[in-house]
């Protein structure tokens, strides 16, 4: 088992005696954010854990929307002061989407997005846990083996960072700059560009070359390459066949692209999943976001939860990407995965029918 609260602090976000680190900590990993916290002081940053749970956050949705659309004071205090963030976001049953309404939400995003800019402005440096999105009830919820997923993060966090950062920089010069490339699969035939465009190899660490590229976002597990596509040069249809959303399993989810702008979706069940956190949200959400090669060879597929960095996964992604180097302004930020897809860049073979090519 990986230290993971010392893989957060010491080397994934590097923390020193000068870093402010702020963790977003739901109910049911009280624990893990205690012992992140402990771990950051034990190399001199001051650190500060934010409290939620599930009906905590009922309550804050269900509040006047005159105050949801009001920027909260100590959320912009705290983009002045933070140097570092941790991500253990829930909720641990996702039921209480059912009693969520995304347009209500998306009243928070003007302020929430003034907030990310600032954060962004100040290289402010942050890191996701998908580990507190491992629950029982979510499992249920969307009907996947909870054993299993347990397993797979798991297994993800403890793979050798080694090959995978080798893999990584063979697909990311295959990707980086290359004018014409091609997605296909089952339900799946879409173009995109990525000219002009340098792809960012994740792999759990935000370094001082990341920083240096406004890239100040990483994630545990990890292990994945992921590029802004030009916004306005992608056309085809892309076809998803589970995707977890709002409580939702989304089958089946289509979507359609012309010049980089989605023009269509549609789904076998739940769209209105997405239709309505689509729908809600501002800014240039319609506009194709990212793709995404997944390197992990510790993890495996679950029905959208952890795919993305499956080895040969392929993601594609709706909205903000201004942390990958696009040029979307969005506090929208939707991706989904393919699982046998086949990828070339410039005639170069990338993932070959969800494998990764040599």
């Amino acid at each position: 088992m990986v230290n993971v609260a010392k893989q957060v602090v010491r080397t994934s976000l590097n923390l020193t005696d000068q870093d402010v680190l702020g963790i977003d900590c739901w109910s049911h990993v009280t624990g893990l954010a205690s012992q992140i916290a402990a771990e950051a002081y034990k190399v001199g940053a001051d650190a500060q854990i934010s409290y939620l749970d599930d009906s905590l956050w009922r309550s804050w949705f269900e509040m006047d929307e005159k105050y949801i659309a009001r920027k909260s004071p100590i959320s912009a205090a705290l983009a002045e002061t933070l140097t570092a963030y941790v991500s253990l976001w829930g909720p641990e049953d996702p039921s209480v989407f059912d009693r969520s309404k995304p347009e209500r939400m998306a009243k928070a995003d003007p302020w929430i997005k003034e907030i990310n800019d600032r954060q962004r402005e100040r290289k402010v440096r942050s890191l996701f846990l998908g580990l507190a999105q491992v629950t029982p009830q979510r499992a249920r919820k969307y009907g996947v083996n909870f054993a299993k997923w347990k397993r797979i993060i798991n297994a993800s966090l403890g793979a050798d960072l080694k090959p995978i950062a080798a893999h990584g920089r063979l697909v990311s010069k295959k990707l980086g700059g290359a004018s014409d490339v091609q997605i296909s699969g089952e339900g799946t035939d879409l173009s995109v560009s990525l000219r002009g465009r340098e792809a960012i190899l994740e792999d759990g660490i935000v370094d001082a070359n990341d920083i240096a590229r406004g890239h100040l976002q990483s994630s545990l597990p990890s292990g994945f390459v992921d590029i802004a596509p030009l916004e306005t040069a992608g056309d085809g249809e892309v076809t998803f066949p589970s995707t977890p959303l709002w409580g939702k399993m989304i089958r089946n989810l289509r979507f359609t692209f012309s010049g980089g702008r989605l023009v269509d979706y549609r789904a076998d069940k739940n769209v209105e999943a997405f239709a309505n956190y689509f729908k809600a949200s501002s800014g240039e959400k319609d506009r194709i976001g990212s793709l995404t090669i997944g390197l992990n060879p510790r993890a495996s597929y679950l029905g959208g939860f952890v795919d993305h960095f499956v080895a040969g996964a392929v993601t594609i992604g709706l909205g903000g990407n201004q942390d990958i180097g696009g040029a979307n302004r969005s506090s929208f930020d939707f991706g989904a995965t393919l699982q046998k897809a086949t990828v070339t860049a410039d005639g170069m073979s990338v993932v070959e029918a969800g494998k990764l090519s040599k």
